[in-house]
């Protein structure tokens, strides 16, 4: 893949951007980012308000398809959490289900 691409779309592939809101129209300017510079993925934060407090997981989810689905010519993405000023990054709370230190602990 890395072969057939160009340096502006390998350049592209390094950056991830932050966008406000949650708006991924055909005319939105994150859908622009994705498709026109080939971003490689964007950082996810409640600070821009890109989640909703309704049905929150559908929500994010379906933010996350979108954007996905926008991806120039399907190349690998990614979306991530925001940074917080904690050592360990914050999830938006409706999002977080961690499994019991047992249920980890027999997982392979």
């Amino acid at each position: 893949m890395l072969q057939r691409m160009s340096p502006l779309e390998k350049a592209g592939q390094l950056m991830l951007v932050t966008f406000n809101g949650t708006d991924v129209s055909e005319n939105s300017e994150i859908i622009e980012l994705i498709q026109d510079y080939h971003i490689g993925g964007v950082v996810l934060s409640t600070k821009n308000e890109n989640f909703t407090d309704v049905d929150a997981a559908q929500a994010t989810q379906a933010l996350i398809t979108a954007l996905q689905e926008s991806a120039y010519q399907k190349k690998p993405w990614f979306a991530c959490n925001g940074p917080s000023k904690r050592r360990r990054a914050r999830l938006y709370p409706p999002l977080i289900r961690r499994p019991s230190a047992r249920a980890g602990g027999q997982s392979q």
